[in-house]
């Protein structure tokens, strides 16, 4: 928890096994882009789902992520979906950014 954001993340299916220092620098990387956001963000609930599908390149599976956010009224959803774990939160995560910008110029808090 940052401050007042419930930071949830949930690996699916064989990404229960995941390497406990993997899971630990998705977590960092949530963490990271909370405490950038925190004055716009103030309070709510974050949510992150990541699962791997069945199709690989190169012996590299495919995982789609999905991150939810909610706070004051206000909601946004992104999701990315990329060959590596890292590739596909960071691609998620950077929506979620874009997203979090472009309403802190339109004056809209959360």
């Amino acid at each position: 928890m940052v401050e007042n954001i419930a930071i949830s993340v949930r690996f699916a299916g064989k990404l229960r096994r995941l390497n406990p220092i993997d899971k630990r620098g998705i977590k960092e990387d949530i963490s990271g882009l909370v405490g950038k956001y925190r004055r716009v963000l103030r309070a709510g609930a974050l949510k992150l789902n990541i699962r791997q599908n069945s199709e690989k390149l190169k012996k590299v599976p495919l995982f789609l992520c999905k991150v939810r956010f909610w706070g004051r009224g206000k909601s946004i959803a992104a999701h990315g979906s990329e060959y590596g774990i890292n590739q596909t939160v960071d691609k998620a995560l950077r929506r979620v950014e874009h997203r979090l910008i472009r309403d802190k110029e339109r004056g809209l808090r959360f």
